[in-house]
């Protein structure tokens, strides 16, 4: 795939014939999207058969972690994280994983030219209640479907479904959830819901 990739980009640097460069642009789109793809399917079967314990973590730098990651990844994206104080947690290390996935999800599928997420930490009652909000579009019901196992498996060839699919497994593995809800005026709210011990 990395070799129809690198081909494709030099076909569209050297094409002089616009159709030609369109064509190529093409190639490479569709070719990006299937590397992500397999990447996520790669990271799906290693969970599968490499399961993880739970660990203690630094809920507070992970999420801080990540939003540096993808704010250098997408500079124009606008990425905040509103978390009260230092927040420690026992979880599995895929947490962090979970969390970048769903804050990528929200930039790459945002219909604007400046993409906005922010995260949310609030402790209610014995459980964590990590909040990825955004500006975008939402999310389509076939995809927030995935989750109870209510679609259909094609759904899950779509890289945002099987994104949300390895998160809903994530949180299975902790005994947690993911939840979906509407953000107003526009947008989704995702919450990750983690057991806190």
């Amino acid at each position: 795939m990395t070799v129809i990739l690198g081909n494709a980009e030099m076909a569209r640097k050297k094409a002089s014939d616009g159709e030609l460069e369109d064509i190529a642009a093409t190639i490479e789109k569709s070719s990006e999207s299937l590397l992500t793809l397999s990447e996520k399917q790669r990271k799906i079967v290693q969970l599968l058969i490499e399961p993880t314990t739970e660990r203690p973590l630094d809920l507070t730098g992970m999420i801080d972690g990540v939003v540096e990651q993808l704010a250098e990844q997408y500079p124009r994206a606008e990425i905040a994280a509103d978390i009260p104080g230092e927040i420690q947690i026992t979880a599995l290390p895929e947490l962090e994983q979970a969390i970048e996935e769903l804050v990528e999800n929200a930039i790459i599928h945002n219909d604007r030219a400046n993409p906005r997420v922010t995260i949310r930490v609030q402790s209610r009652d014995r459980t964590l209640h990590i909040q990825i909000e955004d500006d975008g579009p939402g999310i389509p019901t076939a995809e927030k479907q995935v989750i109870p196992g209510q679609a259909e498996v094609d759904a899950l060839l779509h890289s945002t479904g099987m994104g949300l699919w390895l998160v809903n497994h994530i949180l299975t593995n902790m005994d947690g959830e993911i939840r979906f809800q509407d953000a107003e005026p526009r947008g989704s709210i995702i919450v990750l819901v983690v057991p806190q011990t």
